[in-house]
């Protein structure tokens, strides 16, 4: 049995569209891209997925997935040295992850007109949120300041993406959050 047969069509041509995303971006990618990466038919798309939208869709969550979802964090007794460490892993991540993040961003407005990617993102940091949650001290374990490091992720991806070439000190900003909040870390 060969690669190609070894797994599902409907699979091939969802690992192809998330190489195509990562590689060309969502907006550029098309059916043809798709196919001649999977090397399936044009049919295929619309038996398989319903459309070209469809598909890029579920590989840009497939591929959000893959990369956030390793990221979450579990119980700490050490909050600021394990946060730091956890942001180092998240930026070591993104050179890794680059094509999936621009894909990301690019991608945001879409979750206007589908209601699918807008549930399937938001599962995906509701999680990211609870890991933050869980790992927070008990007396600053609030919704908010969850959602305050995850919004700190989106910046730093953001920061990333514009320019990568300058360091981010996982380190700097534990330490400036904390004096920021008046805690010594």
């Amino acid at each position: 049995m060969t690669p190609t047969t070894a797994i599902s069509t409907r699979d091939r041509m969802l690992e192809a569209a998330i190489d195509c995303i990562r590689d060309k971006g969502y907006a550029a990618t098309t059916a043809r891209d798709i196919v001649a990466v999977s090397g399936t038919n044009l049919a295929s798309i619309g038996y398989h997925f319903g459309s070209k939208d469809a598909l890029l869709d579920e590989a840009l969550v497939q591929a959000t997935e893959r990369w956030i979802g390793p990221l979450s964090l579990g119980p700490t007794d050490d909050m600021p040295a394990d946060l730091a460490r956890e942001l180092d892993r998240f930026i070591a991540s993104l050179h890794e992850h680059r094509g999936t993040a621009m894909a990301f961003f690019e991608t945001l407005p879409r979750i206007e007109r589908s209601p699918l990617v807008r549930e399937r993102l938001a599962e995906i940091y509701d999680r990211l949120r609870a890991s933050v949650l869980d790992r927070l001290p008990p007396t600053m374990r609030t919704d908010a300041l969850a959602g305050a490091v995850v919004a700190l992720y989106d910046g730093i991806v953001v920061q990333w993406l514009i320019d990568p070439d300058r360091p981010i000190d996982a380190n700097g900003i534990v330490a400036g959050l904390h004096a920021a909040t008046g805690r010594s870390s």
